[in-house]
């Protein structure tokens, strides 16, 4: 089989371009995968001065991507569909690429500006669905490492459509360890990265543990994804990236008080979430099961996760009149996505304004025959999040960084609360 990009896609027009290589809007070729159809795809290709390092880690997190999706075909997640494939000729001289779906309804980032913040029901639901999409990669022990509203994306304009988490560059295979879960949620994922310095991932986003010990943990997702929960509720961020003190006050949690006038008109159940997912301590906060469960949730998106014998709930309870996931056969047109990690300092998005989409009247769930009980049953889960009618609709710095020391200007004092032997407090080893 020919690895030439070229033999499967052809390439309609450049979307942006960064500091990994550019992105590309692309049609299938009729009758070559096994497809008949064409479909609209994003492409990535890099840069061949892109360090080899980085280039692999993003096409082994996207590969990883692909395998999941090939028992659980999760909405929240973006279909990957290439990643072996070279542009410029079948050889190894040929620039390495990435072929993913094509989302074409614009970042969180961009609907949280206009919109300012969202009602708690749009959010509980935005949230539950993002939950749902972590617990899926947190139970294959896939680490995300740069949640944020510029990496979460919809497949439509539609006010319903479904969000989309992207952009798995940062992400990493973490080790199981014991961790402080319930009997029927998933052990604690860790990923020590002695290699460096810095912290990795984006300004304000970053978790207490990763800041200190460059310690990534699937609590490190539910941290920034508590960061965008409190973004979405009230139209800001709980930390000011600018500040020089940020790293300090991220490790001691002393974010923004939820008892400020923006938060007047918030329900006590969406403080007491937004606390849950900002909680300094990794074995205090919660997972993504949690989230799910939390009465909030649950009020806004039904029992979406039945804790009781670790399985969903209420499949059939809602529908939609556009579907937050186009089914998976050969013969599907994709959505399109205009905006695909084209690398750190992305210049230039393509606006979608005016882009088709295909829609089906409701989500269907797709499991392969030989998935396990635990991987139908998160397939129901999502199925059963994209179903809702979820209103979704993004908030400030785009700048995506490692976070030197430098850059926060690291103060002499020390949180006392993180000691020496951190790592192996927090993974109770």
């Amino acid at each position: 089989m020919s690895c030439a990009l070229e033999d499967y896609y052809d390439l309609i027009n450049k979307l942006g371009f960064g500091e990994f290589g550019e992105v590309w809007k692309g049609l299938s070729i009729p009758n070559t995968l096994g497809r008949t159809e064409q479909i609209s795809v994003a492409i990535k290709i890099f840069k061949k001065t892109c360090k080899e390092t980085l280039i692999a880690n993003e096409l082994d997190m996207n590969n990883e991507l692909k395998e999941i999706q090939k028992k659980i075909l999760h909405p929240n997640l973006v279909n990957v569909f290439d990643v072996n494939l070279r542009q410029g000729g079948d050889t190894l001289l040929g620039r390495k690429t990435l072929v993913m779906e094509f989302l074409g309804g614009g970042e969180l980032y961009d609907r949280i500006v206009s919109a300012g913040s969202f009602s708690e029901k749009k959010a509980a639901r935005t949230i539950c669905s993002l939950a749902s999409a972590l617990n899926t990669i947190h139970s294959k022990n896939i680490i995300h490492r740069d949640i944020k509203p510029e990496n979460i994306v919809y497949r439509s304009t539609d006010d319903n459509a479904a969000p989309v988490l992207v952009d798995f560059g940062f992400g990493v295979r973490g080790n199981p360890t014991p961790g402080n879960t319930p009997s029927n949620h998933i052990n604690s994922v860790m990923f020590h990265d002695k290699g460096s310095k810095h912290a990795l991932g984006t300004l304000g986003y970053i978790a207490p543990e990763s800041y200190s010990h460059q310690v990534y943990m699937n609590k490190s997702d539910i941290w920034s994804l508590g960061v965008v929960t409190y973004i979405i509720l009230v139209g800001f961020p709980p930390f000011d990236n600018k500040d020089r003190l940020l790293k300090e006050r991220t490790v001691r949690g002393k974010y923004y008080p939820l008892n400020t006038t923006p938060w007047d008109h918030i329900s006590s159940d969406a403080k007491d979430l937004v606390r849950h997912l900002l909680d300094g301590s990794p074995n205090d906060r919660y997972d993504a099961i949690q989230i799910m469960e939390h009465p909030w949730i649950v009020k806004h998106c039904g029992n979406v996760w039945n804790s009781g014998n670790g399985s969903v709930s209420n499949i059939e309870r809602f529908s939609s009149s556009t579907s937050a996931l186009v089914p998976m056969d050969n013969s599907t047109a994709m959505y399109a996505n205009a905006k695909l990690m084209a690398g750190a300092d992305g210049k230039s998005i393509a606006s979608t304004k005016g882009m088709s989409t295909r829609r089906s009247s409701r989500c269907e769930s797709k499991v392969a025959d030989d998935a396990t009980p635990e991987e139908t049953k998160a397939a129901e889960n999502a199925m059963e999040i994209a179903n809702n009618d979820n209103d979704n609709d993004n908030v400030n710095d785009r700048d995506r960084v490692i976070a030197s020391e430098t850059e926060l200007e690291d103060d002499e004092e020390k949180s006392a609360e993180f000691d020496t032997d951190y790592v192996k407090r927090i993974a109770r080893l």
